[in-house]
């Protein structure tokens, strides 16, 4: 029975550099990921501060407007209403 012995691999440049992904590559897409994060986030921040914003000038118009429609003549209370009768 012959055995074939197979020859050492040798490995080239372009085999080993092949392999996975360089440091550069990884903080590449690392400062990439981090600046989306970023900018999705400022973005967040700002639709949030719009909505408050929003939400804070419609509480204050229907709270004028309820105002208004309870007290449409500028009578303080019902006593001097009783007194123009």
């Amino acid at each position: 029975m012959d055995k074939k012995f197979d020859k050492p691999r040798v490995h080239t440049k372009k085999e080993s550099s092949s392999k996975g992904f360089s440091l550069f590559e990884v903080l590449i897409s690392l400062l990439l990921v981090t600046s989306i994060s970023l900018a999705l986030l400022k973005q967040q921040w700002k639709l949030n501060a719009f909505f408050l914003n929003i939400t804070h000038d419609m509480v204050s118009l229907l709270e004028d407007d309820n105002q208004h429609e309870s007290n449409p003549y500028g009578i303080s209370n019902f006593s001097s209403l009783r007194s123009l009768i």
